[in-house]
């Protein structure tokens, strides 16, 4: 059976937790964890204080000491927006833009215009 003894500033578990799988063999004391001779990993013989856990990443909590010492992460270039072509203020209302090479919506009148509509007009007819 599992005891805890009820302290969440520094909890004490009893018996020792064996993790087979990951041959790590520890116990935890008045808030510390203290890994057995036995374990497999660079802890073996050591003991460490427990730590709180972000909840919502469940990293360490870092102190405002430490984020005072951790370095300011680069911001994030903004990705750039496709540059849209300018047009002069005489040329009036521009229109729906369409596949390179395509006239736009409200293109001059003009032979090839006329030719392209036509086009059209012929395909939707069938």
């Amino acid at each position: 059976m599992w005891r805890f003894d009820g302290n969440m500033e520094a909890p004490s578990f009893s018996p020792s937790l064996l993790y087979v799988d990951r041959r790590c063999h520890l116990y935890v004391s008045l808030g510390r964890i203290v890994y057995c001779s036995d374990c497999a990993h660079s802890f073996a013989g050591k003991t460490v204080e427990m730590v709180d856990l972000d909840p919502g990443t469940g990293r360490p909590c870092m102190s405002e000491e430490e984020k005072a010492k951790e370095p300011e992460k680069p911001k994030e270039p903004e990705p750039k927006k496709p540059k849209q072509p300018k047009h002069h203020t005489d040329c009036g209302i521009v229109g729906d833009v369409g596949a390179v090479g395509d006239l736009g919506s409200n293109a001059a009148d003009s032979e090839a215009g006329n030719k392209e509509r036509a086009a059209r007009k012929e395909a939707e007819k069938k």
